[in-house]
């Protein structure tokens, strides 16, 4: 049973993962990995406690001491993810000795060179990058216009006022092409009529 298991969470294929790593574990050193004598104990050794890989035989190869502690960690997220990586590690590991050898120094040459990126790849980032330089540089070249001030002056008429009071004397269209204005040729409104006595309609 794994961790998670024990635990009460939902299982899935790294519990499989776990129960593998076990079982491996029990037929290369040839006794339980749990020495509990109750299912509780077993339970709570699986949750707290950890495998002892010392246990293995000493001739046990590095590839399967780490295929085995890799089934076995408590994190499933950490866990082997695949029995199939389980299956290429335990190939390696029964493969002839010169082989092994070659596979781990090409493994290291490897981790310590970065890897070259192919001049495909480096043209395109460049065209990509000045791209953007471009397009960024011709945008804040274009900016935008500053606003001008708009000022206009008409005349309203020999006996016309512009109207004060309440609501908006005067309107501008949204093109702006159109003004409307409301004027009076009176000092004062006539009143409209009506329960309000408004003076503008």
């Amino acid at each position: 049973m794994a961790p998670e298991q024990a635990q009460g969470k939902p299982a899935d294929k790294r519990s499989d993962i776990w129960a593998f790593g076990v079982v491996l574990h029990e037929m290369l050193t040839g006794r339980a990995l749990y020495s509990a004598t109750t299912p509780s104990e077993t339970r709570a050794q699986v949750i707290e406690g950890q495998p002892d890989l010392s246990a293995l035989p000493e001739g046990t190869p590095g590839t399967i001491r780490v295929l085995i502690g890799r089934c076995l960690t408590k994190d499933p997220r950490s866990r082997l993810q695949a029995v199939g990586e389980a299956r290429i590690a335990i190939e390696s590991a029964l493969a002839p000795q010169d082989i092994n050898r070659s596979l781990e120094a090409k493994q290291s040459r490897l981790k310590q060179a970065p890897l070259p990126l192919p001049p495909s790849a480096l043209w395109w980032a460049l065209l990509i990058t000045l791209s953007a330089v471009s397009a960024a540089f011709w945008m804040s070249a274009r900016g935008t216009a500053p606003l001008v001030p708009l000022r206009l002056s008409t005349e309203l008429g020999v006996d016309a006022t512009l109207a004060v009071g309440k609501g908006d004397a005067l309107a501008v269209s949204p093109d702006g092409r159109v003004i409307a204005f409301v004027a009076r040729t009176a000092p004062e409104g006539d009143p409209l009529g009506g329960p309000e006595s408004l003076l503008f309609p």
